[in-house]
């Protein structure tokens, strides 16, 4: 069962100017409250409403959409806030995915800048789903990569001496992510044992800086 509200219903507790012969019909027809055009026209309406999809459309601006557009137009509240409260109103207790958690910065990084998660979900629910999936494994892939970015800088300024310059760089790094990188890296830094990418980083870090890894010259040594 939806807890959208029918879009005639939103047009008439707004007071729009709806032609009562059309009530009850397939096309609903009503004065356009986006641009107003048919307002001092008597015979023309320029706004039709579907009430089995729920959609509106402008036949002289062509603005459309779903009920929830509408209603966020007449109310002037973010569609978000509208479907939280209409949850809340009927019931249910709504938590976000981790994917609709990401601000518009992270989602910008990894190339979604314009995600609407409400339209994504009036749509087609379940391509909604296989969406947001695919965005939070994106995510959490730019994360391990920028992670492993942050080992390299770290590893570096050990090997410069400018260990506060890497600290800051990470730092600054972690600001822009809103995701806590260093903790992570200094503990894996840290330990005796490296990870297959971490050693690759290193050695990568040695070839561009001329210096031959601790590794191998311990296993010079022993030979």
């Amino acid at each position: 069962m939806s807890i959208l509200p029918n879009i005639v219903d939103v047009a008439l507790e707004h007071n729009l100017t709806v032609k009562t012969g059309t009530i009850g019909k397939k096309e609903v027809l009503c004065k356009c409250p986006f641009c107003l055009e048919d307002s001092n026209k008597p015979n023309k309406y320029y706004l039709s409403l579907n009430e089995n999809k729920n959609v509106f459309k402008c036949w002289y601006c062509k603005k459309y959409g779903g009920v929830l557009k509408l209603l966020s137009f007449l109310t002037d509240q973010k569609e978000s806030d509208i479907i939280e409260s209409l949850r809340k109103q009927n019931g249910f207790s709504y938590k976000k995915h981790p994917a609709e958690k990401l601000s518009r910065n992270q989602l910008r990084m990894i190339g979604f800048p314009n995600i609407n998660w409400v339209n994504n979900r009036e749509f087609d629910v379940d391509l909604y789903k296989a969406f947001r999936e695919h965005v939070y494994k994106e995510w959490l892939a730019f994360v391990d990569y920028q992670r492993l970015e942050a080992y390299q800088t770290i590893y570096t300024g050990i090997l410069t001496n400018d260990y506060k310059g890497a600290i800051a760089k990470v730092e600054k790094l972690e600001l822009e992510l809103g995701v806590n990188l260093l903790a992570d890296v200094l503990k894996e830094i840290s330990n005796d044992k490296r990870t297959e990418r971490a050693s690759e980083r290193e050695e990568f870090v040695h070839s561009i800086l001329n210096k031959e890894h601790p590794f191998y010259t311990l296993q010079s040594s022993i030979i």
